[in-house]
């Protein structure tokens, strides 16, 4: 993000907690990604007795909306995300679809990355979170991903809960160096990783780095674009060979 953008970011961000307090009403941002999220974390918006608060849909979503509350205001309002299953009409013709079929085919619409949140993969069916708005459309509009047909259909958050997984894999690795964990779950070469660092694919914890040294601590959760994420879990112990044997949890 340049210093423009986020000079510009950082205004909007203001100036939705400021129609907040000034209109007693609640208000909300798009989908944020992780570089926005990095910088909402610096802001101080504390003010006139509004409340802020991060949701995605999902506990552990990627992409998260931020709303400010007037006081009189417990929990967000329902009406703001939406719960979509994307999936082929004919499961036993359909091509095999990825989390980039289903995203190019929601943006043809004219969509932007913004209106929607995170795509979970299970099946061959996607199951999105976006913003209500653009509801409609996805649900007149998107007929086709890539060569399949499907059909759309609102489902209820409690439905993408039930197909989010994960599993617990035992992964050997260097060191707890971030360049080194992605090499040990990935496979990812180390000069491989030094790059995707440096064009901003890895995030932990929702905050973009760049430094392949940096170390993760238990219950950190490191994203890699277009790779997927996991969790680092407590425990460790070092094998005869000198190398460190962790449990991760990976999103699958």
């Amino acid at each position: 993000m340049t210093d423009k953008e986020e000079s510009f970011f950082r205004k909007r961000i203001t100036e939705l907690r400021d129609t907040c307090i000034q209109r007693n009403i609640p208000t909300h941002s798009v989908f944020l990604n992780a570089d926005e999220q990095a910088i909402l974390r610096t802001m101080r918006l504390s003010a006139g007795g509004v409340r802020m608060v991060t949701a995605g849909g999902l506990d552990d979503a990627e992409r998260r909306v931020v709303f400010f509350l007037p006081a009189y205001l417990e929990e967000i309002p329902d009406d703001v995300l939406c719960y979509l299953k994307i999936a082929p009409a004919a499961p036993k013709f359909a091509d095999a679809l990825t989390h980039r079929d289903f995203l190019g085919a929601l943006m043809s619409l004219g969509i932007r990355r913004e209106m929607l949140g995170d795509i979970c993969i299970a099946d061959n069916a996607a199951h999105l979170t976006a913003l209500s708005s653009v509801e409609e459309t996805i649900c007149r509009e998107l007929t086709g991903v890539k060569h399949t047909t499907v059909t759309v259909t609102p489902e209820r958050l409690e439905d993408v809960v039930s197909v989010r997984h994960t599993e617990e894999r035992s992964v050997n690795a260097a060191s707890l160096r971030i360049d080194s964990l992605i090499s040990a779950v990935w496979g990812v070469s180390r000069s491989a990783s030094k790059e995707l660092l440096m064009q901003g694919k890895v995030a932990v914890n929702s905050a973009i780095v760049t430094d392949g040294a940096d170390t993760l601590s238990p219950c950190d959760i490191l994203s890699l674009r277009g790779k997927g994420r996991f969790r680092l879990l407590p425990g460790q112990h070092e094998t005869r060979k000198g190398r460190l044997s962790l449990r991760v949890e990976v999103w699958i």
